[in-house]
């Protein structure tokens, strides 16, 4: 291997777990998050488009979500005017197994709405963990289920979650989502920022 590629390597392995000083073990709870959301089905219905994610702290390891995306269909690679969206509002707790890993478990509202088929609301559930692999990256999942479906609002899912979070500093960090859904996948990529 060239030594300008080793040297690079390591100076990336040494970036990716350097430390944080406001992470030390402990997970942000206040972050605002803006992307991009594709949504895809099993029988090749698409949309994608905007997505949002907000967290604010609570007491003691609680917090408050929402996310929302705001997505346009395409059938057969043509975006239609027809718009779909999918908010979701919960009250999350966790508890530390380690320090580094945390349990989360989150209940609230599910909002699904598409042009065509109509809007609908639901129970949203969820439980899963939260780890650091390294003081600059974050990894997890869990299993949720949703009172109305993203592709159906008349619907319910159940998905597998699993997310990374790359912190680029101590307050903005790249993050990444992939949802495995009853009927299709949803993926997501974006940027968190911090307060």
């Amino acid at each position: 291997m060239h030594a300008g590629i080793r040297a690079l390597i390591l100076a990336g392995l040494a970036w990716l777990f350097a430390p944080l000083p406001l992470h030390a073990g402990e997970f942000e709870h206040n972050w605002l998050e803006v992307g991009y959301a594709s949504l895809e089905s099993d029988d090749a219905r698409r949309a994608s488009g905007a997505s949002g994610r907000i967290n604010l702290e609570l007491p003691e390891d609680h917090w408050l979500v929402l996310e929302h995306d705001q997505l346009s269909r395409s059938v057969d690679g043509d975006t239609l005017s027809s718009g779909h969206d999918y908010s979701r509002f919960a009250v999350g707790a966790g508890h530390y197994a380690t320090d580094e890993g945390m349990w989360i478990m989150e209940l609230g509202m599910a909002r699904s709405s598409d042009e065509l088929l109509g809007t609908d609301y639901g129970l949203s559930a969820g439980a899963g963990i939260r780890t650091r692999i390294s003081p600059r990256f974050e990894l997890g999942g869990g299993l949720y289920w949703s009172g109305v479906a993203r592709h159906d609002p008349d619907e319910d899912e159940s998905f597998l979650r699993v997310h990374g979070i790359l912190d680029v500093t101590d307050r903005v960090a790249l993050s990444g989502l992939y949802e495995h859904l009853d009927d299709g996948f949803q993926w997501r990529v974006g940027l968190r920022a911090g307060f």
